[in-house]
């Protein structure tokens, strides 16, 4: 999972707003159980995705931790 928050923190820095690569770390940050580091990552997003579309992400946080069938979240 480190591997994976790493991973996507440099491909991050080249495309900021890729919502597959925020699903990503945010499932592998709440499986490590950092789930307050999760919800500012999301908020962080969030906040950029306003800046720069001028309207509020769609997808909620949790909707996002449920997305992906390759990193399920741990229960």
């Amino acid at each position: 999972m480190e591997k994976c928050i790493e991973t996507t923190d440099s491909v991050s820095s080249h495309d900021p707003l890729n919502e597959e690569l925020l699903g990503f770390k945010l499932r592998s940050l709440y499986n490590l159980g950092r789930h307050s580091i999760a919800l500012e990552v999301y908020n962080n997003f969030c906040n950029k995705y306003l800046s720069f579309f001028g309207e509020k992400f769609p997808i909620t946080f949790n909707d996002l931790l449920k997305i992906n069938r390759f990193l399920p979240v741990k229960k």
